[in-house]
């Protein structure tokens, strides 16, 4: 990674906790403590998941999601981390071309009119999977299925439980 790079992302990261700082002392002004609490607990959350993230040894699988919102995106994503990390290198190359392939169908399916949001949980256990909740409207869901579907007989990565409609894509990317 170039030094320019390491810069860019101790900038965003510093903007995002900038970010947080000023809402939480605008809570504080305004004697929203209840608030201020929630904020701090969704931080730490955030942070929780963000560190397992890291420690499953897939760090550009880790970067590309860590950093995801950085940039202007059509939805917001969100990661949820089940179970202790473990080491998952050799899931890397086939989740990192999902994610690559996903994102790209999402951008330009998604409506963002209605605040679209993935959540993206990572199942950590013996053979782990990861499960895809998205919410907000898909301009072609036939589309997205189709191509979905592609994914069912890949050699490497598959999609299964797939559940959709109008506002809601739910799945399972799991490794053969």
């Amino acid at each position: 990674m170039q030094e320019k790079d390491k810069l860019n992302i101790l900038r965003h990261s510093r903007h995002d906790w900038m970010n947080v700082v000023q809402v939480i002392k605008g809570n504080l002004q305004l004697d929203r403590k209840d608030r201020v609490y929630d904020i701090l607990n969704e931080v730490t959350r955030r942070a929780e998941h963000e560190a397992k993230l890291s420690d499953l040894n897939t760090p550009d699988l880790a970067y590309k999601l860590i950093t995801f919102n950085w940039q202007w995106q059509k939805f917001h994503l969100d990661i949820e981390m089940i179970g202790k990390p473990i080491d998952c290198a050799r899931h890397e190359m086939c989740w990192l071309k999902f994610f690559d392939q996903f994102f790209e169908k999402l951008n330009e399916q998604s409506n963002s009119m209605t605040d679209p949001n993935l959540l993206v949980s990572f199942h950590l256990q013996e053979s782990p999977y990861i499960e895809f909740d998205f919410q907000g409207g898909i301009q072609d869901m036939k589309h997205m299925q189709e191509w979905l579907a592609e994914w069912k007989v890949s050699s490497s990565c598959y999609v299964e439980n797939i559940v959709a409609n109008e506002q809601e894509l739910v799945f399972v990317l799991n490794k053969k």
